[in-house]
């Protein structure tokens, strides 16, 4: 049984929040705990037996991850790639443009991460949660406080079967403290059902375009259907259209018995902007003293908390829970020194 990840890694126009570190750094690549952001999705990714392939999909300049890549081959000793969308598709738009090349190989199970998420990556547990039954796509789900859950995708979901009942994105009123975790566990099947979306949508799209079209007398009528026929060939052509996965797939098939979620409980935060880096370092230190506090410094005298220390080319220093020169630096940033 083989399978693929792809990383969802946006584009420029997508990391204005991200200014001004985002302004010669791709948000993706920006650093982490230590490693590029997406690093760390990688790394869970190379964790699962039978994954052959990460391909990240977006519409940088494939130029900016040319190095990146090369590095995280050969230290998983995993194919990465690039496909570039040159123009904003939609998370699932780029999906279905490069369908064919997701599915070369004939995987089995396909993982989609967006990029900006921090969390365990818990891919073991959610792709045998989403083998369990037969599933065509899982959705991780993760509990958030009330107060902020309007700001996410929130779900329903049938607290026996997991089916997600319901899926509304960034409700007005409270819907549900369960949200969208930004990870997903797809059948290549799932490819069909987005196909059938994006058609669909399309239909209905050319029929409101062609409703408000005046009625126009005899002589002109031939001209407006050879118009007609030309826009709706457009309308129609499900190879150019932007489409949302979650807005555009998830909503209408909520309630289907195509959907389910898997319920993650550990650490979780979404990367919006450069300070919520801040509060990811201290997530992911935290997470590396249980699973692998090789990579902290050994308690010693005058440091607090769990630290990792970092020297980048350069003179930039990064620490978390570090006292330095009798100021305790509760979570890690970067210090010019």
């Amino acid at each position: 049984m083989t399978s693929k990840a792809l990383i969802l890694v946006g584009g420029p126009r997508k990391g204005t929040r991200f200014r001004p570190l985002s302004l010669e750094l791709p948000k993706p690549l920006f650093p982490i705990a230590g490693k590029p952001m997406i690093h760390h999705h990688i790394e869970a990714c190379a964790q699962i037996d039978g994954l052959e392939e990460v391909v990240l999909i977006g519409f940088y300049e494939a130029s900016l991850f040319s190095s990146f890549i090369e590095e995280t081959q050969k230290e998983f000793k995993i194919k990465i790639s690039y496909l570039n969308e040159e123009n904003s598709l939609g998370t699932a738009g780029g999906l279905y443009m490069f369908k064919d090349k997701i599915l070369a190989g004939s995987p089995s199970t396909i993982f989609i991460l967006h990029a900006d998420i921090c969390c365990a990556f818990p891919l073991k547990e959610m792709l045998a949660f989403h083998k369990s039954s037969s599933k065509v796509c899982t959705i991780m789900g993760t509990k958030v406080p009330r107060e902020y859950a309007n700001t996410y995708g929130c779900l329903i979901k049938d607290e026996v079967t997991h089916e997600l009942s319901h899926y509304t994105e960034k409700p007005e009123t409270f819907i549900s403290d369960l949200i969208n975790a930004g990870i997903y566990c797809i059948e290549p099947s799932f490819f069909d059902i987005i196909g059938q979306v994006k058609a669909s949508q399309k239909k209905d799209e050319f029929a409101i375009y062609e409703a408000s079209q005046t009625e126009t007398d005899k002589t002109g009528r031939q001209s407006l259907d050879c118009s007609m026929e030309i826009v709706k060939r457009q309308f129609l052509d499900t190879s150019i259209a932007t489409l949302r996965l979650e807005q555009d797939v998830f909503v209408p098939l909520a309630g289907t018995k195509q959907l389910y979620v898997y319920q993650y409980d550990g650490f979780w935060r979404q990367i919006k902007n450069a300070g919520a880096s801040v509060y990811c370092n201290d997530l992911y230190t935290k997470h590396y003293q249980k699973v692998k506090p090789s990579v902290l410094v050994a308690p010693r005298a005058g440091i607090i908390g769990n630290v990792m220390i970092l020297f980048l080319p350069g003179i930039v220093l990064l620490a978390c829970g570090l006292v330095l020169r009798e100021y305790q630096i509760k979570h890690q940033i970067s210090i010019i020194i």
